[in-house]
């Protein structure tokens, strides 16, 4: 998991001079993508990273001061600005890692004892210390089992009919994969088949994340994503335990009780509902 920052950046090339008199100036016009994630979140040895993509970037039009000065020198001046900015760009995406601390983490998207937050697109990456506890009893082969799927029906969109699934469920580090039968909305699909994923222990890490991916494969593959965290306090999550996967969904405009125009806006709803069953078997002592 990480964070995806697009950034839009505008540049001025200010003091562009005809006959040594500055005449007019140029903007260029450039997408940076820039994410950060902490590496190896889930051991206890995480490090955060920054890296950047800077796409090409490109020429806005000539001012209008530049159009006029270009009609009385023949037409030519325009085009040879073009060409000399030109040949000072890159023609490529270039790419790197930024030099920031690597501060360690090891925590995801929120603080101990409180929920998840999205609010203003804000997500938390986190070092809590270890604690050494004393384990007389452990569990040995651990077990994530899929049990089923429900499709929500979200209000005031039109959807597919039917929807044509890939499902990627994770713990931890191991992760199984599946594609379920065509469902539609408001039906839920119980799975007869097992579907499970045996998982390393989560004793080291203190925590076991339950991730999973929705892929819509038949509506330009659009994934949908969602996760749990079990600490040990909570037995590693042992037993059922279902997760809501949501979906941004766009309002269209409308009007308020005042009569005023409300802007089209995006809220999220649920999408989908996985059920699923986590096992500690065969007691083992250390």
């Amino acid at each position: 998991m990480f964070v995806q920052l697009r950034i839009w950046v505008e540049y001025t090339i200010g003091d562009i001079r005809y006959h040594n008199v500055p005449y007019f100036s140029r903007k260029l016009f450039q997408w940076i993508n820039v994410e950060a994630w902490c590496d190896k979140w889930q051991t206890n040895e995480g490090k955060n990273r920054l890296t950047y993509t800077a796409e090409k970037p490109y020429l806005d039009e000539a001012s209008f001061g530049e159009q006029a000065l270009n009609f009385f020198v023949g037409s030519t001046l325009i085009s040879y600005v073009d060409s000399k900015l030109s040949n000072s760009l890159s023609n490529g995406m270039a790419s790197g890692e930024l030099p920031i601390a690597s501060q360690p983490c090891n925590c995801l998207n929120f603080k101990r004892g409180t929920a998840p937050t999205h609010a203003d697109g804000y997500v938390g990456f986190y070092y809590f210390p270890v604690r050494k506890i004393a384990v007389e009893q452990l569990y040995s082969d651990p077990v994530l089992r899929l049990l089923s799927i429900k499709r929500i029906a979200t209000v005031g969109e039109i959807l597919l009919d039917t929807q044509d699934l890939q499902i990627e469920y994770m713990a931890n580090f191991d992760k199984g994969l599946m594609r379920p039968k065509p469902i539609a909305e408001n039906e839920t699909v119980a799975f007869k088949k097992e579907y499970s994923v045996k998982f390393e222990h989560p004793n080291p890490y203190n925590r076991l994340v339950v991730t999973v991916n929705v892929t819509v494969l038949n509506q330009q593959m659009r994934i949908y994503s969602g996760f749990l965290h079990f600490e040990k306090e909570q037995k590693f999550g042992e037993g059922v335990q279902k997760l809501t996967i949501m979906r941004e969904v766009w309002r269209p405009t409308s009007t308020g009780p005042d009569g005023r125009p409300i802007k089209p806006y995006t809220s999220l709803m649920p999408a989908y509902e996985l059920e699923f069953d986590i096992k500690y078997t065969k007691p083992k002592r250390y």
